[in-house]
């Protein structure tokens, strides 16, 4: 079967949701051409977790590297699987949870965990009521399944504004500097369908000078 390139990630339009409603999406045009302007131009002004993002070990931690510390090649894995874990409004995730799938993500180098709460992106429920990963789940990684260099998911974040203790151990325990675990979140899971071959995912960051994170394109190549 050909292969072909699908899109993983959201665009960024003033209407992304922000985990807990915090924060403000600016889109505004200060060169117009129907305003006899030479060309169009935009000024853009967003929290750098807007939309579909990676996180690095800067997010939580002052010593950990930042979105500039990692070439182009560290945010592309030749062995990506997809692993379907439904879960309702605030329900965690947990080890057992992806222990189900340890003969299916032994070896790979990036998990896509797919929630199918991404069908509430345009709801408030996706902000404030998401599904999230325990600070296990990543433990539990670097243990068993040392291959595993990152983890994406169709929430807002690994971390839920209910339980937000546990989300900040949740993203130390992955980004914990020299065996970090990045983290891709808010990611568009939907294309994928389970008859497809995942076969390379490739991660477009904005690479910007002294952030700890990053809004990203993930490109999926599948056949």
């Amino acid at each position: 079967m050909k292969s072909r390139y699908i899109l993983l990630s959201h665009s960024i339009n003033k209407n992304v949701p922000l985990y807990g409603g915090a924060g403000r999406i600016k889109i505004f045009q200060n060169k117009n051409i129907t305003k006899d302007d030479s060309c169009n131009t935009f000024e853009l002004s967003f929290s750098n977790h807007t939309g579909t993002h990676i996180d690095c070990p800067y997010h939580f931690d002052n010593n950990g590297k930042k979105i500039c510390d990692y070439k182009i090649s560290d945010f592309i894995f030749l062995k990506p699987v997809l692993i379907d874990i439904h879960k309702k409004k605030n329900e965690p995730i947990s080890a057992d949870d992806i222990n189900i799938f340890k003969q299916k993500i032994n070896n790979k180098d990036i998990i896509l965990i797919r929630t199918g709460f991404e069908t509430f992106r345009n709801k408030k429920i996706y902000i404030f009521n998401n599904p999230f990963i325990l600070p296990e789940v990543f433990e539990f990684l670097k243990e068993k399944f040392k291959s595993v260099k990152a983890v994406g998911i169709d929430t807002i974040s690994i971390s839920n504004i209910q339980n937000r203790e546990i989300g900040r151990n949740a993203h130390k325990s992955a980004l914990k500097t020299k065996q970090e675990i990045l983290l891709i979140e808010d990611m568009k899971l939907s294309p994928l369908k389970k008859s497809c071959n995942l076969n390379e995912i490739l991660i477009a960051p904005i690479f910007i000078e002294g952030v700890d994170s990053s809004p990203a394109t993930v490109l999926a190549k599948i056949s």
